[in-house]
């Protein structure tokens, strides 16, 4: 007997973590920019990214946005503005959102065309209170050369 209720139990975790999930499609790619203005681009992106439900609800919810730069070459990217108007955040919020960049070298990714400059931003979502991470994705962007 117990070991059939054990066995339904066990049906039960698993039927939970397969199917309760909210499922979130796999918006990680690369996008190419076209075009001067490489901050609109990236920012039109994470926009269409919360408007196709890429990101959980709780995005809404953000008390703190935090930027690291792990970029080798700085060329120009106003990150502070692009994640304030992608994501805004709320005076009580009960989430942050730490965005990384880095750049990468054609050795790192070989899918990336000698001398084509490639912008990875890693957004992670984490809950306040607790310190756990809920979210994370990543998304990469072939920067044009026109950016300096």
């Amino acid at each position: 007997m117990i070991k059939v209720f054990g066995f339904l139990i066990l049906m039960g975790v698993g039927s939970f973590l397969l199917f309760g999930k909210e499922n979130y499609q796999d918006f990680s790619s690369k996008v190419k920019i076209d075009g001067n203005d490489f901050e609109q681009s990236v920012l039109d992106d994470l926009i269409s990214l919360k408007s196709k439900k890429g990101v959980p609800k709780e995005i809404q919810q953000l008390g703190s946005v935090q930027w690291l730069d792990h970029r080798k070459e700085k060329f120009a990217f106003n990150s502070n503005q692009v994640l304030a108007a992608a994501f805004p955040k709320k005076e009580k919020g009960k989430y942050q959102i730490l965005a990384e960049a880095y750049d990468v070298s054609e050795s790192q990714d070989p899918e990336v065309e000698k001398d084509q400059r490639t912008l990875f931003l890693q957004i992670s979502l984490f809950d306040l209170k607790s310190k756990n991470k809920i979210f994370e994705i990543t998304r990469s962007y072939l920067v044009p050369d026109t950016v300096k």
